[in-house]
């Protein structure tokens, strides 16, 4: 079972590749979002007003699957019940446990800011923080990160941490070039939150290019996934996020669409991560220039495109991250 939060669609995208892989494997989600990311279940506790209709319905969800799963993998810090208060009896019946954190769940203000002069948090409360962990760390022995960015904030406090990728279904990205008869470069930036990822940099260095350049470029916001996957299709140029120092999700899609990537990824990462990543980096101080050569250089877009979908077949192919995760769970 993979619950309760559907972060990036990255529980639904892998229990559905779990039983591509001929494995019984579901996923719920507790609340719905605007992205229209789907799973097999979907509590809709949002939808609730009455607390007593909300306990009902988790407590219902919670007893259903204890019974039925042997294996939980949890995400973003959350559990079955609230508070984990269902993790002592998980222990206790012997299931198997995982907690997969996805970013502003684990990061330490007093880490990152020390890391990256250009980071924002969404959470600055470091003892909330560290509580979180503490009090999932008492149940759960490994704990799974897309990154080594992530994986410095909780290697001391689980027995085991894990770097799993982040899963694309490469069936649902075909790479798709812009016909090159319309030379106007076409600029994506998608924001999920325009404060964190920087949004004010890449509008800045967008208005100072449209004064030399003949471009285009859109902002992708509070649109639902599917509907934003066809606007990035007929793009150029993608840029990801620009403060946090690592890529996310929304750029292993880019990738996999075949896309030239802008993202900002600290220095102290880059080996890091696998070999050959093609995305550029670049931050609040030298957006402008990044991105300037590639509305300049259509020969290097479509280079990085390619070499950025061969990355996403290696490494972020949803069967292949479906697999590492069974093997993990059967090591234990």
């Amino acid at each position: 079972m993979h619950c309760p939060t559907n972060i990036a669609d990255q529980m639904g995208i892998i229990s559905r590749a779990q039983r591509r892989l001929g494995y019984d494997s579901n996923s719920c989600d507790y609340v719905s979002n605007w992205f229209g990311y789907e799973c097999d279940e979907n509590l809709y506790l949002d939808d609730l007003k009455s607390r007593y209709h909300k306990a009902s319905r988790i407590l219902k969800f919670s007893f259903k699957s204890i019974l039925k799963y042997d294996i939980f993998h949890f995400y973003f810090g959350k559990t079955l019940l609230p508070r984990n208060y269902d993790l002592p009896l998980l222990n206790n019946l012997h299931k198997k446990t995982f907690m997969h954190y996805m970013g502003s769940d684990v990061r330490l203000a007093s880490v990152a800011m020390d890391k990256n002069k250009y980071v924002r948090l969404k959470t600055k409360d470091e003892n909330q923080v560290r509580s979180a962990i503490s009090s999932i760390s008492k149940y759960i022995d490994v704990a799974i990160v897309g990154d080594y960015e992530l994986y410095e904030y909780v290697c001391d406090s689980f027995k085991k941490v894990v770097i799993i990728r982040q899963a694309v279904d490469l069936q649902q990205y075909t790479p798709f070039i812009p016909s090159r008869s319309n030379k106007k470069p076409v600029i994506v930036h998608a924001p999920s939150d325009k404060n964190i990822k920087g949004t004010e940099y890449v509008v800045e260095a967008v208005a100072s290019l449209e004064k030399d350049y003949d471009l285009e470029f859109i902002m992708v916001h509070g649109v639902p996934h599917h509907q934003a996957k066809e606007i990035y299709q007929g793009s150029d140029i993608i840029v990801d996020q620009l403060l946090c120092g690592t890529h996310g999700v929304f750029a292993v899609e880019s990738m996999a669409m075949g896309k030239p990537v802008i993202c900002y990824i600290r220095d102290d990462l880059r080996d890091t991560y696998p070999q050959g990543l093609p995305v550029v980096s670049a931050n609040p101080e030298n957006i402008y220039e990044q991105l300037k050569c590639l509305v300049e250089n259509p020969d290097l877009r479509s280079e990085l495109g390619q070499r950025g979908r061969e990355y996403a077949e290696k490494h972020h192919d949803s069967l292949k991250i479906a697999k590492q995760l069974m093997d993990l769970y059967e090591s234990l």
